[in-house]
């Protein structure tokens, strides 16, 4: 027999289930416990959590319906658990509540156990870890498996409420999210804080894949006017003074990608971070990495204060910006600062004192002020698609990370470098919808019940 999968899921089960059935082979589908802890949105039932008994369930629902031959558990310690008498009978499952997850694990990367095993991934990894952001006015493709039979549930005198919830960050007052399910425009929609429902009709339910389409309409910012290498910005999206290292969970969506070969993340004076790399692995680096969402089309300031100690690489101290369309370094040395893909650079006392570097992007440019001065212009020169590099960190981030992201430290594996840090922070003129999950609940209620998950 066959059981797939674990850590990680890099294709739909149908996959699995085609290669194993075409050698006579029985496939069942493994359902290891999600490693995402994070219960939801603010006033999501407990039900609404990837390890809970509705969301097995759904999980179960989906693999059945791809043609597996039965449900492996994996780490699903309680022998008493309704799990046991559930999961392994589709017919059993049908007339009862689940939550389809869009991605049931979470991120999963298989970055750690197979060598650029992010590239094979034909599955989404949608979480609280891995948000998703959407763009105002461009719709975002999304399926969902569903496996229901809501003729049964009539025969059987229930009624079938469907409810696709959104958990989401940066709807201000006049935005929304339109959804379309198979083509249909999702009416009746509630909003309660970052939580958006949307009431789903059985009839538009397909067995099988349903397409989603999540399209935001924005009220768009106050524009920049003037110079913005000067000008003052108060509202920014982000803002990491370093006053104290980022402790997990509080630290996400900030993360680390980094291997501490000789590697050094402290603090220094009260209100400086150290980021020091002294390895020289091919994977030794220190640095945190924020998943920013931004858009190409949008003006993205971003601005640090630094002073540099010591670098032999000039991805030894840097600071990477990507946008989903390309991707960037500003590269500190102690006597000079570059562009590294746009191959501009000048001379610059990085490491006598404290200076505030800010970086201007919108479209295909990249300009670089330092202390409220231009330095490096790189008009037309944001050009460099990440994936068309494989160096240092490139071969680190998975894919979502490498096209959309913000990263400060080392980005180099043999070169050294260190640097002390007092800030920093971004600001998006045209700021996205995050999207932090999706996901679909089904409850099945006599005749006449009232509704669940929706407040009337």
């Amino acid at each position: 027999m066959l059981t797939v999968t674990c850590y990680f899921q890099l294709n739909p089960w149908e996959y699995s289930v085609k290669l194993g059935h075409k050698y006579g082979v029985p496939v069942y589908a493994g359902l290891s416990e999600s490693r995402v802890r994070a219960g939801g949105a603010k006033g999501w039932p407990q039900d609404f959590q990837r390890n809970s008994n509705l969301s097995y369930r759904g999980r179960a629902m989906q693999a059945w319906q791809s043609g597996v031959d039965g449900i492996y558990m994996f780490n699903y310690f309680d022998p008493n658990a309704p799990a046991w008498r559930e999961l392994g009978d589709k017919q059993e499952l049908l007339v009862k509540d689940k939550v389809y997850f869009m991605s049931p694990r979470g991120d999963g990367s298989p970055g750690g156990d197979v060598k650029g095993g992010e590239k094979f991934r034909n599955t989404p990894t949608l979480s609280i870890d891995r948000p998703i952001s959407l763009r105002s006015n461009q719709p975002e493709k999304m399926i969902l498996v569903m496996a229901e039979d809501f003729p049964g549930a009539e025969k059987s005198k229930l009624r079938p409420e469907i409810t696709c919830h959104l958990w989401v960050k940066g709807v201000a007052g006049g935005d929304r999210v339109d959804v379309k399910m198979n083509g249909r425009l999702l009416a009746n929609v509630k909003a309660d804080g970052e939580s958006l429902d949307y009431r789903i009709e059985p009839a538009d339910v397909k067995n099988g894949d349903n397409v989603f389409e999540l399209t935001p309409r924005t009220v768009p910012r106050k524009e920049f006017s003037g110079d913005p290498g000067a000008l003052e910005i108060k509202d920014w999206d982000m803002a990491y003074i370093c006053d104290k290292v980022l402790v997990y969970p509080a630290q996400l969506p900030w993360r680390r990608l980094m291997n501490f070969g000789g590697g050094i993340e402290q603090m220094y004076s009260g209100n400086q971070l150290l980021l020091a790399d002294r390895g020289t692995g091919e994977v030794d680096m220190v640095n945190l990495a924020y998943p920013w969402h931004i858009s190409p089309e949008a003006l993205t300031v971003v601005e640090a204060r630094v002073r540099v100690l010591d670098s032999n690489d000039p991805l030894g101290v840097c600071i990477r910006v990507a946008n989903s369309d390309a991707v960037e370094y500003l590269t500190l040395s102690k006597d000079r600062i570059g562009l590294y893909f746009a191959k501009l650079s000048c001379p610059l006392d990085a490491a006598k004192d404290m200076h505030t570097y800010r970086i201007v992007l919108k479209g295909k440019d990249i300009r670089v002020y330092v202390d409220g001065t231009l330095k490096l212009d790189g008009a037309g020169k944001f050009t460099t698609a990440a994936f068309d590099r494989k160096e240092g960190v490139e071969n680190i981030l998975d894919m979502d990370w490498n096209k959309n992201s913000l990263l400060f430290g080392s980005a180099t594996g043999p070169g050294t470098g260190e640097a002390y840090w007092e800030y920093i922070k971004y600001y998006i003129e045209s700021k996205p919808i995050s999207l932090q999950d999706f996901i679909v609940a089904v409850t099945y209620l006599p005749a006449q019940a009232k509704s669940k998950n929706i407040k009337d």
